[in-house]
C-alpha cells in the first residue's frame, strides 16, 4: 500500500492555485497511490470548522481513499479549538492532528506563530494520551523543544527542514531526529536535494521516515521519484511510501477506540 501523508485540498488565493478531492484522487490513480491524508487550505486560513467539515465529508464519500487531519493552527481560540479536535478524532473519524508555523510575511523566514509555544501544549497533551500522529509545519528547533517536553508523542516534521522557515536545512533535522525517538521526518520537500533520503535513513532508520507530495504545492511525481530511485533497499522504501503512516494510524485508532469504550464516549 501508497499513502500519501501530506496533501493539501482547497484554494490557495495568495497564488491562485486549486486542488479538489477529485483532482487528488485522479493524479494519485495515475502514480498507483492508494491513500490520502489530507489537510484543507480553509482549515488551516481562514475556518478550521468548515475546512475540516469538508475533509469529514470526503472521508465519507471516499472512505477508502481519503484519511483526514484535524488542523490546528491557533489554540488561542480556547476550549472550543480543544473540543472541535476531540470530536474530529473521536466522533468522525480523523487520525490525525496538523498544526502549523506561520511565517512572518508571504515568503518570510521567521514564523511569528510558534509550535512550539505553550499554548499549542494542551493540544500535545491530547494527541500523546490517544497516541494519534501530529503533523507539524516547523523549525528543527521546534521539534526539538516539542519532542523534549512530549517524549511519547508522534511528532512527524513536515519537510523535514526544506521550507523557508527552516532554511532548507534537512540535515539539522536529521540530528534533531537522531536525538529524539518520537520524531518522524516527512520527505515531502521544497528542494529536492541529493542524497536527503537516503542520509535520513542511515542515521534514524527507514522506521522513522514517512513520504508526502504536498500536492498541490509541490510536483508531486517529483516527491514519489525521489523515494523511488533512492539507493535504499525495496523494504525500506515500502516503510516510507505507506507501512509507517499506516502503522501510526492503527495504533491512533486503536487507542482512541479503548478510551471511548473505557468511558463510555
Amino acid at each position: 500500500m501508497i499513502v500519501d501523508a501530506h496533501v493539501h485540498v482547497g484554494r490557495f488565493e495568495t497564488i491562485d492555485l486549486e486542488c479538489d478531492f477529485e483532482d487528488i484522487i485522479r493524479i494519485a490513480d495515475r502514480m498507483k497511490v492508494d491513500k490520502l491524508f489530507c489537510t484543507h487550505v480553509k482549515a488551516l486560513y481562514y475556518d478550521y470548522r468548515l475546512g475540516d467539515q469538508e475533509i469529514y465529508e470526503a472521508m465519507r464519500k471516499w472512505p477508502d481513499r481519503i484519511l483526514g487531519y484535524t488542523s490546528v493552527t491557533s489554540p488561542r481560540h480556547g476550549q472550543p479549538i480543544y473540543d472541535h479536535v476531540k470530536k474530529c478524532i473521536f466522533d468522525w473519524g480523523f487520525h490525525g492532528i496538523k498544526v502549523y508555523s506561520h511565517p512572518r510575511g508571504v515568503g518570510g523566514y521567521e514564523a511569528f506563530l510558534s509550535v512550539a509555544d505553550r499554548y499549542m501544549y494542551p493540544i500535545y497533551e491530547m494527541a500523546q494520551e490517544w497516541k494519534v500522529p501530529v503533523l507539524a509545519h516547523a523549525t528543527s528547533e521546534e521539534m526539538d523543544v516539542i519532542c523534549r517536553d512530549f517524549p511519547n508523542l508522534t511528532m512527524m516534521m513536515a519537510h523535514m527542514g526544506c521550507t523557508p522557515i527552516s532554511g532548507g536545512d534537512w540535515h539539522t533535522a536529521i540530528a534533531v531526529a537522531r536525538r529524539h525517538p518520537n520524531l518522524i521526518l516527512d520527505t515531502t520537500a521544497s528542494g529536492m536535494d541529493f542524497g536527503m533520503v537516503e542520509e535520513a535513513v542511515r542515521v534514524i532508520g527507514a522506521e522513522r521516515v514517512i513520504w508526502g507530495s504536498d500536492m498541490p504545492m509541490i510536483d508531486a511525481w517529483l516527491n514519489i521519484d525521489k523515494i523511488r530511485g533512492a539507493e535504499i533497499r525495496p523494504e525500506e522504501k515500502q516503510l516510507i511510501l505507506g507501512d509507517n503512516i499506516m502503522r501510526y494510524v492503527k495504533t491512533g485508532r486503536e487507542t482512541v477506540e479503548k478510551i471511548k469504550r473505557e468511558r463510555n464516549l
